[in-house]
């Protein structure tokens, strides 16, 4: 199964907290990890603001190996984005997000509440 793993996803799982053992089942085969740079993003920024860029690139690198592919945005993916976020009114990185896992036909697990009307994503 395709599944492409949220920033908040990867956020909870590295931080060890309270909803990371239950989150272990999405790193592991038979999934196939879908990143897209947008995600590598913003997980690299937050960790290197709170704990250094030594850690955040472990973690970058952490992210990469488990992944299966690494998801570039192009400029279809950019105007795709840009039309989902004016029809469900959701931020720009989470409709970059969303318009990758369609293109790539992959679930979205996240905890981020704007994902929860859209088809194809996973409340965790």
């Amino acid at each position: 199964m395709n599944i492409l793993i949220d920033s908040s996803v990867w956020l909870e799982y590295f931080s060890g907290g309270s909803k990371a053992k239950g989150l272990e089942k999405f790193f592991k085969p038979p999934n196939k990890i879908i990143l897209p740079s947008i995600v590598a993003y913003e997980v690299y920024k937050k960790i290197k603001a709170e704990k250094g860029e030594a850690f955040a690139v472990l973690l970058l690198a952490q992210m990469e190996r488990l992944s299966s592919t690494i998801a570039s945005i192009d400029q279809a993916l950019a105007v795709q984005a840009a039309d989902i976020s004016l029809q469900h009114k959701i931020p720009m990185a989470d409709s970059m997000i969303y318009s990758v896992a369609l293109y790539s036909e992959s679930t979205v697990i996240t905890m981020d509440s704007h994902f929860k009307d859209l088809p194809a994503c996973q409340l965790v």
